[in-house]
């Protein structure tokens, strides 16, 4: 049967139920024991010396611990560097703090001999301390979420990660936080209104709920981004993200400042840019815009625009090669409208950012092909 007692909070064993003081001290390591005194706490009686020489029954009625501390102040080295201190146990933690270093930047390993003690994982540990002690600080890696998902790495525990969120790197300390907290690290506050989306190796895109938790050392982590959410009438409009757009269509569709939206509608799928402004000269001053991202692209092109409401000329001429056609529950107006061989899709070079100002060209051009009649008064 195992004997437990404290030493200096610390929790000890003993094969036998009646220990000397000497013991007491080399069972926590505590050497050469002639350089610590030994103090005993039975009731409510306070610390009381005890030599070393001294028989404690573990049994005892009333025992909660003893308590050890230096005769004078032990020195220690952490990187080579002298440090004195006055107590016998020490965190990793505190021995860092001591020696200067910023706590969450740095691990502790314990140098024994030819052994090597880590306490990365372990940083509330409580080392028994001696005169001569040595240890070395190591600074905790950062680990990059975005390329060891990439290179089908799997993410250690227990440091620092660098992750993308916007296509910015952020480096954090710990290896899980919940959506807000991740919002707050790109100061989107108040954090209910925006969105953030997952982004997995695999193509997968999910929603982040606020209170949800994320472990950077789950693998397939890609990166996050960020949505904000309209406000209209005090209500929120939720925008869909429900497929993956390239880098550059996204950053020209940041730079319309408009809503937007990716929707996979009848196993298409389609981005909606709502408000998008129409040339003078229509029915309606804004609509939204959708465009179909057909299969292949951006290799295969881009083609035709659609509108809601359906646009009109107001002074009664007619609009050629439009069709209705029905789209997320809405009746959409198909212009169709082609490249054609003198200026066929390039590859590598059209985008969104090209094929929507070829769109606000058809609109206009419409007035070039039937220049536009007087309004009678």
């Amino acid at each position: 049967m195992k004997n437990k007692f404290k030493l200096n909070d610390k929790l000890f064993e003993s094969e036998n139920s009646k220990i000397t003081g000497k013991e007491v001290l080399l069972k926590a390591g505590l050497v050469p024991v002639e350089d610590f005194e030994l103090l005993i706490k039975v009731n409510e009686n306070g610390f009381e010396p005890i030599e070393l020489t001294e028989v404690t029954d573990l049994h005892e009625p009333g025992l909660e611990g003893f308590y050890a501390k230096p005769y004078g102040k032990l020195t220690i080295y952490v990187d080579d560097i002298e440090i004195e201190v006055e107590e016998t146990f020490l965190t990793p933690n505190k021995i860092l703090a001591l020696a200067g270093k910023v706590v969450k930047d740095f691990y502790l390993v314990q140098i024994d001999g030819e052994i090597e003690i880590g306490y990365k994982n372990d940083r509330e540990h409580k080392v028994a301390v001696r005169n001569g002690s040595r240890f070395v600080s190591y600074e905790v890696e950062i680990i990059d979420i975005h390329e060891h998902c990439q290179n089908d790495q799997p993410v250690p525990e227990n440091c620092k990660y660098r992750i993308l969120i916007d296509r910015e790197p952020y480096v954090v300390d710990v290896a899980c936080l919940t959506g807000k907290e991740i919002l707050l690290l790109t100061h989107k506050t108040p954090p209910d209104r925006f969105q953030l989306r997952q982004k997995f190796k695999d193509g997968r895109v999910v929603t982040i709920k606020n209170d949800q938790k994320v472990c950077f050392t789950e693998p397939g982590i890609e990166k996050f981004k960020t949505i904000p959410l309209d406000q209209t009438e005090g209500e929120d409009i939720f925008l869909r993200r429900e497929f993956e757009l390239l880098e550059e269509d996204e950053a020209y569709l940041a730079t319309l400042q408009l809503p937007w939206e990716t929707a996979k509608l009848a196993n298409q799928n389609w981005v909606l840019v709502h408000d998008y402004p129409i040339v003078e000269g229509y029915n309606v001053k804004k609509a939204t815009m959708a465009i179909r991202m057909i299969g292949g692209y951006p290799t295969s092109g881009l083609d035709m625009v659609y509108f809601y409401p359906a646009l009109s000329r107001i002074d009664q001429q007619p609009i050629g090669a439009l069709t209705s056609h029905p789209l997320d529950g809405k009746t959409y107006q198909q212009w169709s409208r082609h490249r054609t061989g003198a200026n066929p899709w390039r590859v590598d070079i059209d985008n969104l950012s090209t094929h929507i100002p070829l769109a606000d060209f058809w609109l206009s051009n419409e007035f070039v092909k039937r220049p536009q009649r007087a309004l009678s008064a």
